[in-house]
């Protein structure tokens, strides 16, 4: 299993892109740079999955435990 970085995926987008990423995770795109890309907050299990569903969206062939294992 190919390692995802999540803080490469979100610096490569867009203000909008982010911004757009954000509104389908169910959060914002300030929440995500301050504590979720920075790995200051492990995502709860709700944010864990919404985060999942709008990666998916962009990244389709990204597995879940990809996304999860980035957070440890």
């Amino acid at each position: 299993m190919e390692p995802f970085n999540f803080k490469q995926f979100w610096l490569a987008m867009s203000k909008d892109e982010r911004d757009s990423f954000a509104t389908e995770a169910g959060t914002t795109a300030h929440y995500i740079m301050t504590h979720t890309q920075r790995r200051t907050r492990m995502p709860k299990k709700k944010l864990m999955d919404q985060l999942f569903k709008a990666c998916k969206k962009r990244k389709p062939e990204l597995t879940k435990p990809q996304l999860v294992s980035f957070f440890y």
